[in-house]
């Protein structure tokens, strides 16, 4: 199914109108069925949508890992998903592509409800953030034609992810559904994320769930997504850009050619 469709735009320049072809993201609601029942509607970019729905209904909790998934077929805009054992119950409403309308429950960001091991994270090179943020900004295709979608890459020892989508997480999930369907269980804390959008809790949630150590963005962060990753102990850092980028937290894991290699103090 075509990610973007070609229209007649006008584009104003320098004082001037000119008549032109130009690329427009595609953007779909899809249905997820479990087990037979509907589960939720999602605004998405309509390709790798087999794993917008396993990296969904793991990271939302609807399954605790995605080997519980016996199967998934797409049928156009529609994603039928066969799970073990009891069918789970479907959230109260459908998700957006944008604003930040994840359907993570409050709850499900509070530390004492998080099943989640904490680990101590490796050491990163700061260089290696810039090079690798400057090596994901040129996977995104789509991006380029069409300046409308967000992507995310995620990074596990050799293994490498790419998605792109019009919602920040809905690219994520497709990458941890990739990840996830390709690994027996998360790693504890040894992968990365990048991803262009706005760091919120939600996001935050998600990559601490697939066992990454670190969320880079070019966006910023919100506060209580610092606070998360505080309590995770997950390197977060935001508006990474050409050779700089703020690290709101973790940044004593990162270390720098003046410091001999070692992680800041």
């Amino acid at each position: 199914m075509t990610r973007a469709d070609e229209y007649e735009i006008l584009r104003f320049n320098d004082g001037r109108f000119t008549w032109e072809n130009d690329l427009v993201v595609e953007e779909r609601r899809v249905e997820i069925f479990v087990n037979g029942q509907p589960y939720v509607s999602v605004m998405a970019t309509p390709d790798q949508l087999e794993y917008l729905a396993a990296g969904y209904l793991f990271t939302e909790g609807a399954v605790s890992r995605v080997s519980d998934i016996t199967n998934i077929s797409v049928n156009g805009l529609n994603i039928h998903v066969q799970v073990h054992g009891r069918t789970p119950v479907a959230p109260a409403r459908a998700r957006s592509s944008g604003f930040g309308l994840g359907s993570v429950r409050l709850q499900d960001t509070q530390i004492e409800n998080i099943n989640i091991i904490k680990a101590v994270p490796p050491p990163i090179r700061a260089e290696l953030i810039v090079e690798m943020m400057e090596e994901f900004n040129q996977l995104s295709e789509l991006f380029w034609k069409t300046g409308a979608v967000h992507s995310a890459w995620l990074v596990s020892g050799e293994q490498k992810y790419f998605s792109e989508d019009v919602g920040r997480h809905n690219a994520l999930d497709k990458v941890i559904g990739q990840y996830l369907s390709n690994v027996a269980a998360p790693s504890n804390q040894t992968g990365l994320i990048f991803t262009t959008g706005r760091i919120s809790t939600e996001m935050l949630l998600k990559a601490a769930k697939a066992g990454m150590c670190a969320l880079i963005s070019r966006g910023s962060a919100s506060r209580p997504a610092v606070e998360l990753a505080e309590k995770l102990n997950i390197i977060l850092v935001g508006f990474s850009r050409g050779d700089h980028f703020t690290a709101f937290h973790g940044g004593h894991y990162i270390s720098t050619p003046d410091n001999n290699g070692e992680p800041n103090d």
